[in-house]
């Protein structure tokens, strides 16, 4: 029997006294639009009177490792859990899993049947929920955002807390309301917040974190009614009794008592450097193959009587014990020949003497907002401290920080670090980490896509005209992987490669 489109249940249109509206789209939609509401909307359904598909089935998530569709016992409707941990966050993708050349580049399989939706073509988002885990809540606060499938764009990240939610906590074993204004998920760069592609509810990169339960998720013109309670917002800039800046301006580099005594550890062999980018003071360290370069931490000389006189961070003499802080956090750049061995990374060192070590931890993935540094734009760096403590050492009495070399094995240009706002803090930033299926962020003026998704394998003006060099002869494919990436395969002969035309691929009589 054939299955199509009308087999959908998961994201009805369900019929409501408000009459049918005309949106951005052009599509009439009706009031409610479910994305998620039983157990089988976690699945790819079949669409476009397709009767199979190699993704038929396949999960409705960022990403199975991390998330789960349970299915309702009895009355009870079932859900969707999210087991976020410092790694990673995870969420609902609203996308089609199965487009090609071999479906005609119709879709065949898809988690709805409106890919990719406008979200401002509804008002509301609004869900059911509840959060659990041993997380504090007045460091971690269960937060959702929207990304784009392209450009990937990411949308205003949100604190389900206060007046988004029904009693204004999730946290607990009741099943909460969150009404969400639309218009609060919009940017500067995704004012429109269309083509919807993943709904991500967030971790908080520390190392206890939330799982969320949700259900009932749709869009809707008509918001449910619910219980508010205002809360305080957070504040934009770490408070003081929580912030400990290390370095902060070019005075930091140096002894409170003294400018002729350096913080820096291989000053002069390195050639470390301060400067300025539009009123943001920073510093350079390009360790070299042998040696890293880094800070001095609390006392770094002392007077005949051996009591100290030169004191860095926390300068006052004092020697800086972090066994009972929380994060780690800067702003960075790197450049440099950065390969699977050589990765940009800090140490600490400290505990008295002899002098221990800490886990070195390499500047990416959760630690990095984006997920990794570049050269071009400063990222906010974020380490909980627990991931530097190791059995021998709890980070107390600290020595120095190290910026690392990736020593005389490594064949190129050592990694260069420009450093800003380095503090110790027992606040949470908000570094939203690469989703599993993102490319690394590049900036829009210097990247020209030549491939990136299924479409692009054929002339804009013709489906039928292949963008493939021997396409037949070599039996290049496209798919999709479980992440919703886009690819091609090519398998050369022993005599013919495979590739991509560009430009012109045909002309007329004329």
């Amino acid at each position: 029997m054939m299955k199509c489109a009308a087999a959908f249940s998961f994201l009805s249109l369900a019929a409501s006294s408000a009459a049918e509206t005309v949106r951005s789209s052009g599509r009439k939609l009706a009031a409610d639009a479910f994305i998620f509401s039983q157990h089988a909307d976690g699945f790819a359904k079949l669409t476009n009177g397709f009767t199979q598909s190699d993704k038929e089935g396949f999960q409705c998530s960022t990403s199975e490792a991390y998330v789960s569709f349970v299915a309702g016992v009895g009355e009870e409707t079932g859900y969707m859990q999210i087991s976020t941990n410092k790694w990673h966050s995870g969420g609902y993708r609203i996308d089609c899993m199965d487009k090609g050349a071999h479906t005609g580049y119709k879709c065949a399989a898809t988690c709805s049947p409106f890919p990719n939706p406008n979200f401002k073509d509804w008002t509301y988002l609004t869900f059911e929920a509840r959060v659990s885990g041993s997380f504090d809540p007045l460091l971690c606060k269960p937060s959702i955002k929207l990304l784009r499938r392209w450009p990937m764009d990411s949308s205003q990240t949100l604190e389900l807390v206060g007046d988004l939610v029904e009693g204004g906590s999730l946290i607990g074993n009741d099943w909460k309301i969150v009404v969400i204004p639309v218009e609060n998920f919009a940017t500067t760069a995704w004012p429109d917040v269309n083509g919807v592609k993943d709904i991500y509810f967030l971790n908080c990169a520390a190392n206890s974190n939330p799982t969320y339960q949700v259900r009932r998720l749709k869009l809707t013109d008509i918001a449910p009614s619910i219980t508010q309670v205002a809360v305080t917002p957070s504040p934009s800039a770490a408070p003081s009794a929580a912030y400990w800046s290390i370095w902060e301006t070019a005075e930091n580099s140096h002894t409170f008592e003294s400018a002729d005594t350096t913080c820096f550890e291989q000053l002069n062999r390195l050639g470390i450097t301060t400067s300025n980018d539009n009123g943001l003071d920073f510093f350079t360290i390009t360790p070299d193959s042998w040696v890293a370069g880094g800070l001095r931490l609390g006392c770094v000389g002392k007077d005949e009587n051996y009591q100290c006189n030169r004191s860095c961070f926390p300068f006052d003499t004092t020697t800086p014990d972090w066994s009972g802080k929380l994060y780690l956090t800067m702003l960075a750049k790197v450049e440099g020949d950065m390969t699977d061995s050589c990765k940009p990374t800090i140490t600490m060192t400290g505990g008295g003497w002899p002098r221990l070590t800490s886990t070195a931890i390499q500047l990416e993935d959760s630690y990095v907002n984006a997920g990794q540094l570049t050269s071009y734009e400063w990222r906010r760096v974020f380490i909980p401290l627990e991931d530097f403590k190791t059995s021998e050492w709890d980070l107390s009495s600290m020595y120095a920080i190290y910026f690392q070399t990736c020593g005389t094995g490594h064949s190129g240009a050592q990694p260069t670090y420009q450093i800003a706002s380095l503090a110790v803090t027992n606040n949470v930033y908000d570094v939203v980490p690469i989703p599993d299926s993102a490319a690394p962020s590049v900036p829009t003026e210097a990247y020209w896509s030549v491939w990136e998704n299924i479409e692009d394998s054929h002339a804009l003006e013709n489906a039928n005209t292949t963008c493939f060099e021997q396409l037949e002869r070599l039996s290049i494919t496209t798919s999709t992987d479980n992440d919703g990436l886009d690819f091609f395969t090519i398998t050369p002969d022993p005599w013919v490669s495979g590739g991509l035309r560009f430009g012109c691929v045909g002309k007329d009589e004329n």
